[in-house]
């Protein structure tokens, strides 16, 4: 009975995820199965060609048993089967790791084209399907195992070779090691997957042989029993596949006497993990809903296999203390799997939540509306009530924009005093449940989300921004995953709004998250809005970054944090390489109007070096910067005793080298450029006296161009100031 739709073997190939079929991780991690497999397929070759007992034979399987230990390690077995992929048949290993190997992934190219035919001829002359160790066999039984399955097939139906090898199994105590024929498949009528069919196919087959063992203990019954459950459902993992397994087990051969039909069914669902276990569940709920439209006995009789089958299922959540949500209960029965009287304790209380959730997603503008206004009394209590149960299930749900309409209308009505005490309190709770690390690591998955309108993203962001500090290591690892520009830009707005609780942590990373220097400036850049001084050591180490303009992007905004206890830094930046921050540091000081003697050596030898033919220019735009930051220190003493006006007039009357300019004063070419002339005579006209506008009159009298309008405006301006 396919509930799915697939095809029957061999058309409908079962997924191989990439990640373990394929890539050198898997070639390397399964090198150790591959060299075992190896090693097998040759002793079962050299066995079949010689007498068991053969020197040759027997070397062959030398140390065959201790090596299958080393591979297994705590593993419970391992399967060899033939698999489908795509169109062809192959060999394939289960129960190495949680997905299926492919023979010709794992091993070297050579040896796989060599080995994987003969392993695949060595499959289909004895009519087998697979085959499996398990974990606890002797080394006996392997070897028995070995030399029973080296010899040469017998000419006759495929029904004879499994009787034999069953009797030889029975004969020998062989119980550690199960085999399925073409014979054994069961089930081919119902059109299942092939990875389905396998393993229906292999419970029949093994569960019946248990009995056949005399000599083995209740204990070795039981034992293997739940290892053979186990090993046939480790392969399949997907929900549908699942399902399609649990409602065929009736497939199942009628004279298994160590478990009942239903019993079959039960154990399986013990074995799986809560969260599939639970994906089942839903699986089974969503074809149940499908069978419910149709008509016809069939029909109804496979609803009600779905329907017992969702029962054991509820059953087993419950004794696992898996989350069972209000959706999953209220789908119980509109699906007619239970009525809502039958649910006690826990359970009514979860589907009494689901009736008030869907309640308010059908009435939200009625409920938002009564939240902005929140009036006192009965309604005021209930609608404080709604928001204590729905608001927590909407973040776990995902309903995220009405979790956000929620917080908006408490944070945006106008409350009389009675009800602001309540609001507050539900704000509060909102909060709180924000930072629930289940809710937050929800919304950081969904903030990742690649296909996000921008509306939904900004949801996120407002909502993981309340979640604040709690958000903050997980907003740094989906940053630095993130290929997405949309998704890095959205998780750095909200670590921007937290602010240093997060950011801290980021800025320690930044380097190790992003390689090149134009992202960490653009970082740095965008910080201009923070104000917590807490953030200044995490920018200190970018003082030092290689690029110059990150450095610069940096001493900004350690400036903006710290203000004047950024001094030392700034002073220490007057020395750097770059002429670029060298400004920044200038343009910073000067802000402060620092007059600490380092600044101000490092103005006066800037502008008035001592031996011009040798001294290094500072590039003209550190100098106009170092003339603007004079014009806002006023009076200031400068090393030689000299005052601000006067070190900015000699800069203005400092010659440069070259040949003496012909005229009374015989004067040098002047040392600065224009540019720099024209700010230091803007920077004379702020702090200049009557003496110095007429000194500046005379001495570029005969100039013209901007430094004689410069020099001539500065001189009016401090001519009125004087006035």
């Amino acid at each position: 009975m396919n509930t799915s739709g697939d095809a029957p073997l061999p058309s409908q190939p079962d997924p191989v995820p990439d990640a373990v079929t394929g890539g050198h991780a898997a070639f390397q991690q399964a090198a150790p199965l591959a060299e075992f497999t190896l090693d097998f397929a040759k002793a079962m070759l050299r066995t079949g060609y010689y007498a068991p007992d053969h020197p040759e034979a027997k070397s062959s399987r030398e140390g065959l048993y201790e090596e299958f230990v080393r591979v297994l390690e705590d593993r419970t077995g391992l399967t060899y089967l033939i698999g489908i992929e795509g169109q062809r048949r192959t060999v394939m290993i289960d129960g190495y790791e949680l997905g299926t190997l492919m023979l010709d992934k794992i091993m070297v190219r050579g040896m796989a084209q060599l080995f994987t035919p003969k392993l695949l001829e060595f499959f289909e002359r004895r009519h087998l399907l697979s085959f499996s160790l398990r974990a606890g066999i002797s080394v006996e039984e392997f070897d028995a195992f070995v030399v029973l399955m080296s010899e040469p097939p017998r000419a006759g139906r495929a029904e004879d070779e499994r009787e034999r090898v069953t009797k030889a199994f029975i004969d020998q105590n062989i119980v550690h090691v199960a085999t399925l024929f073409e014979a054994d498949v069961l089930g081919r009528e119902r059109r299942l997957p092939w990875r389905v069919e396998r393993a229906l196919s292999r419970l029949g087959r093994d569960l019946s042989m248990l009995p056949l063992y005399r000599r083995a203990s209740p204990d070795q019954i039981r034992e293997i029993k739940i290892q053979i459950i186990n090993d046939v459902i480790r392969p399949v993992r997907t929900p549908q596949h699942l399902t399609d397994l649990l409602v065929n087990c009736d497939v199942l051969a009628k004279d298994i006497v160590v478990l009942q039909e239903s019993q079959i069914e039960r154990e399986i669902i013990v074995q799986l993990p809560a969260e599939l276990l639970l994906a089942t569940t839903w699986q089974v709920l969503d074809n149940l809903e499908q069978l419910m439209e149709r008509e016809g006995d069939e029909p109804q009789e496979l609803a009600t296999r779905h329907r017992f089958l969702a029962r054991d299922m509820l059953g087993a959540l419950v004794r696992a203390d898996a989350e069972i949500d209000g959706e999953l209960l209220e789908a119980m029965v509109n699906r007619e799997v239970f009525n809502a009287e039958e649910f006690s304790g826990n359970l009514r209380e979860k589907l009494k939540q689901q009736q008030v959730v869907q309640d308010f997603l059908a009435n939200s503008e009625d409920y938002l509306l009564g939240l902005g206004r929140f009036p006192a009394g009965q309604f005021g209590g209930r609608l404080a009530a709604v928001v204590r149960l729905v608001f927590p299930e909407l973040l776990r749900r995902g309903h995220y924009g009405e979790g956000a309409r929620i917080f908006d209308a408490l944070h945006s009505g106008d409350h009389d005093s009675e009800a602001a005490e309540v609001v507050h309190e539900l704000i509060e709770l909102c909060r709180q449940s924000l930072t629930e690390e289940q809710n937050v690591g929800r919304l950081l998955e969904a903030l990742s989300d690649e296909q996000l309108e921008k509306e939904e993203r900004d949801v996120l962001v407002t909502l993981l921004s309340i979640s604040g500090a709690a958000a903050a290591t997980g907003l740094k690892e989906v940053y630095a995953a993130a290929a997405s520009v949309s998704i890095r830009a959205s998780a750095f707005d909200v670590m921007k709004r937290i602010g240093a609780p997060a950011l801290v942590p980021f800025l320690a990373e930044l380097t190790n998250i992003e390689q090149e220097w134009p992202a960490i400036h653009h970082v740095l850049v965008a910080l201009e809005d923070q104000s917590d001084p807490a953030l200044a050591d995490s920018m200190k180490p970018f003082l030092n970054h290689e690029n110059a303009h990150v450095r610069q992007a940096a001493l900004k905004r350690v400036f903006e944090l710290l203000g004047p206890d950024s001094k030392d830094r700034l002073i220490v930046a007057l020395n750097d390489p770059n002429a670029v921050t060298r400004q920044a540091a200038v343009a910073c000081l000067g802000e402060l109007r620092s007059r600490d003697p380092k600044v101000l050596a490092f103005y006066t030898r800037a502008l008035l070096p001592d031996d011009v033919a040798s001294a290094e220019r500072e590039p003209e735009e550190v100098l106009v910067e170092i003339c603007r930051s004079l014009s806002a220190l006023g009076k200031a003493s400068f090393e030689n005793g000299a005052s601000t006006e006067q070190i900015l007039f000699d800069a203005l009357r400092q010659e440069g080298k070259g040949k003496r300019i012909s005229g009374m004063f015989h004067k040098r070419p002047p040392y600065h450029v224009e540019r720099v002339r024209v700010a230091i005579c803007e920077a004379l006209g702020i702090v200049g006296t009557p003496e110095t506008a007429q000194a500046m009159r005379e001495l570029v009298s005969g100039e013209t161009g901007s430094v004689a309008d410069a020099a001539a405006a500065a001189a009016e301006r401090i001519e009125q100031r004087g006035s």
